[in-house]
C-alpha cells in the first residue's frame, strides 16, 4: 500500500513538472510571437512613412512643374525668350522619373531640388513683372498709345535678342563667376552686420552673399556651390555638411559647406549661412567659392 502511494506521488510530480515545462514553453512561444509581431508593426510604419514621403516629394514636383508651365505661357504672351525655362522643365521631369526609385539619401538630396526649383520660380516672377506691367499699362493706353508702346516693347525685345547673340558670340567660356561677395556676420540675436574686421564675439554666424554672373555659354540647370573657408592657418574648416571634392586639375580638396541653386543663364542672387558652432580665431580668414572645379570667386574678412 506504501509503495503505491510512493508511485503515485511520483506520478503526480512528473506530472506537475511536464505542466510547468509546457507552460514555460508556451509563455516563451508567446513572447516570441509578440515580439516578432512588433517588429513587423514597426517596419510596417517605416514602410508607410517612406511611401508618404515619397507621395509628398511627387506633389511638389507635380505643383512646380505646373507653375513652371504657367511661367512658360506667360513668357510666350509676352513676347520673351522661354528656351532656358523649358530646358528647366526637361530636367524636372528627369528628377520626377528618378524619384520612383529614390532611395533615402535620395530624398534628401530632393528637399534641395525642390528649394533650388522654388528659388528659380521667384526668380523668374520678378523678371517677368516688369513685362506684366507694361502689358497693362498697354491695355488701359488708347489705341494709338497702345501701338506706340508695342512698336517699343518690340523694340526692346529685338535689343535684347540681339544682345544676347553677341553675349553668345564673345561668351568664350562656361565658367560662372561670382561677383560682389558680402562677407555678414550674424550675431546670437540675429542681426546681421557688414565689415571688413569682427570680434570673435560679433559672429554667431557667417553669411555669404554673392551675384552669379549672366552668362549665356553655360547650360541652365542644378548647380552645387561648394565654400571653402579657410582659417588664418591655411587648414580648411569641414562643417557637418562639408566633405572633399575634385577641382577642374584633378585635386581633391576639403570643403565647408555646399549650396545646391537651379542656374537659368541670368544674374541671381545666392546666399549661403554657415554656422561654425564655435568661436573664429583671430586673423585673417578666406572665403573660397567653387563650381563644376572652378574658383569662382574668393573674399575674406579679419577677426580680431
Amino acid at each position: 500500500m506504501e509503495q503505491n502511494n510512493k508511485s503515485k506521488e511520483k506520478r503526480q510530480a512528473w506530472l506537475i513538472g511536464i505542466i510547468v515545462v509546457l507552460t514555460l514553453t508556451n509563455l516563451i512561444l508567446l513572447y516570441l510571437f509578440v515580439q516578432r509581431n512588433k517588429d513587423v508593426n514597426q517596419q510596417a510604419v517605416v514602410i508607410e512613412e517612406y511611401k508618404e514621403e515619397i507621395n509628398q516629394t511627387s506633389a511638389k514636383l507635380d505643383s512646380i512643374s505646373q507653375e513652371l508651365d504657367k511661367r512658360i505661357e506667360e513668357a510666350k504672351a509676352l513676347n520673351q525668350d522661354y528656351e532656358a525655362l523649358l530646358k528647366v522643365k526637361e530636367q524636372l521631369e528627369r528628377d520626377k522619373e528618378q524619384l520612383k526609385n529614390a532611395n533615402a539619401r535620395m530624398l534628401r538630396e530632393y528637399e534641395a531640388k525642390i528649394k533650388a526649383y522654388e528659388e528659380l520660380l521667384i526668380a523668374k516672377d520678378k523678371e517677368l513683372e516688369k513685362w506684366r506691367e507694361i502689358a497693362n499699362e498697354l491695355n488701359e493706353e488708347v489705341v494709338e498709345t497702345k501701338k506706340e508702346k508695342m512698336k517699343l516693347v518690340d523694340s526692346i525685345s529685338s535689343v535684347q535678342k540681339e544682345k544676347q547673340k553677341l553675349e553668345q558670340t564673345l561668351a568664350q567660356a562656361a565658367i560662372l563667376k561670382a561677383e560682389n561677395i558680402r562677407i555678414l556676420a550674424i550675431n546670437s540675436r540675429g542681426r546681421e552686420r557688414e565689415d571688413d574686421v569682427y570680434r570673435a564675439r560679433q559672429i554667431d554666424k557667417l553669411k555669404i552673399v554673392f551675384n552669379l554672373a549672366e552668362n549665356k555659354a553655360a547650360k541652365p540647370g542644378t548647380r552645387q556651390i561648394y565654400l571653402r573657408l579657410i582659417e588664418p592657418s591655411g587648414a580648411v574648416l569641414v562643417g557637418p555638411d562639408g566633405g572633399r571634392f575634385q577641382d577642374a586639375q584633378q585635386q581633391n580638396l576639403n570643403y565647408t559647406t555646399i549650396k545646391q541653386v537651379m542656374y537659368d543663364q541670368n544674374s541671381q542672387e545666392v546666399s549661403i549661412i554657415y554656422d561654425k558652432g564655435s568661436e573664429y580665431r583671430e586673423g585673417t580668414h578666406v572665403v573660397e567659392l567653387y563650381c563644376e572645379g572652378h574658383l569662382i570667386g574668393r573674399g575674406s574678412f579679419v577677426v580680431k
